[in-house]
């Protein structure tokens, strides 16, 4: 479950850059991109800690499943970021 909407999740940012490039998500929704980034953050931060998340035990493909969704997710909204991060302060 934890994968899957980090995923929905990329697949939104993917397509919002598609879009234009992350614009309107960056200056429309700040608020919400950056929680979003923490989000995916503490979630990579506490797997790669190697204690106190519980994704299916089971297979180490969940976890790896969750640690490329995260990556994905903190990168493309850092690239947003660092894009209109000038317009952003401008307003």
């Amino acid at each position: 479950m934890l994968a899957a909407s980090l995923e929905l999740a990329l697949v939104i940012l993917d397509a919002a850059y598609d879009l234009d490039e992350g614009r309107t998500i960056a200056l429309e929704s700040t608020a919400l991109l950056s929680s979003t980034r923490e989000w995916a953050s503490s979630i990579f931060l506490r797997l790669d800690a190697g204690g106190g998340m519980m994704v299916d035990r089971e297979s180490s493909d969940s976890v790896n499943r969750v640690r490329r969704a995260t990556a994905g997710v903190v990168l493309k909204i850092e690239e947003m970021l660092d894009k209109w991060r000038r317009v952003m302060i401008d307003l």
